[in-house]
Order: structure tokens, then C-alpha cells, then sequence
């Protein structure tokens, strides 16, 4: 694959990503049509078949994203802040991706990254600040 193929195909994907995140603010993942999705994208829906199934699938990688992303941010931010300073700047990174994080950790939808994402990130910030947080109930 030439650089210029794999330009097309991460544009094509951020497109359809974007345009999910948009859609799922207003209509539910399992009403949504892969038609509307690839309007608001403007993409084929050829296009889209060749990268993911369906809806699910895309919101299974934009939720691989968004966990990865903010873990990355978190092990990012300098440890040799207080633990306010920390949360804060940890806290500018989910205003910064606002949009993705509003669909993400509100819509019923996406319970299971809702779940990975508080599992997750509490296990960070109690490696990283050394708190004491009571194990997640199931």
C-alpha cells in the first residue's frame, strides 16, 4: 500500500468516525443507517463495507481510539503535579475531545466502553496518585 493509499484510508475513516460521533447525538447506534452515516461522511457505502461491517463495528474502533487516546493522555501528563493540577490537565484533555467523549460516556450504547473507560482510568490515576478508590461494582 503506497503512502498516498494510506492517507485516503485514514481520511475516509476519520470522516466516517466524525460523522458517527455527529449522527450518534442525535439518533441511536441501532437506528442509524449505514446510508445516513455515509451521507453525513459523504463516502460510498462500498467504502465503508471495505473497512467495517457495519455501525458496530465503527463504534467499536472509535471506542479502542477514544480508551487508548485518554490512557495515552493520562501516562502523558507530569506526575510531579499535585493531584488537582493532575486531574485538571487530564480533565482539558476530555474538554478537548468533547464531542467523542459526550457520545462515548453518555449513550446507553456504549455501556461497555462506559465500563472499560471507568475501570481503566481509576486504575490510573490510583497507580499514578496513589489513591485509594474502592474496587468498581459490576
Amino acid at each position: 500500500m503506497t503512502t498516498s493509499e494510506n492517507r485516503r484510508v485514514q481520511m475516509t475513516k476519520r470522516l466516517l468516525k466524525h460523522a458517527l460521533i455527529e449522527l450518534m447525538q442525535h439518533t441511536t447506534l441501532s437506528k442509524m443507517t449505514i446510508k445516513a452515516l455515509c451521507a453525513k461522511a459523504d463516502v460510498n457505502r462500498s467504502t465503508f463495507y471495505l473497512h467495517y461491517a457495519d455501525q458496530f463495528a465503527l463504534l467499536r474502533e472509535v471506542e479502542q481510539e477514544a480508551m487508548d487516546d485518554a490512557l495515552s493522555a493520562l501516562r502523558n501528563v507530569d506526575t510531579t503535579l499535585t493531584s488537582l493540577a493532575y486531574l485538571e490537565a487530564f480533565m482539558g484533555y476530555i474538554r478537548e475531545n468533547k464531542a467523542v467523549f459526550q457520545v462515548l460516556l453518555v449513550n446507553p450504547e456504549a455501556q461497555t466502553f462506559q465500563t472499560m473507560f471507568a475501570q481503566s482510568i481509576s486504575a490510573q490515576l490510583s497507580s499514578r496518585l496513589r489513591l485509594t478508590c474502592p474496587p468498581m461494582l459490576e
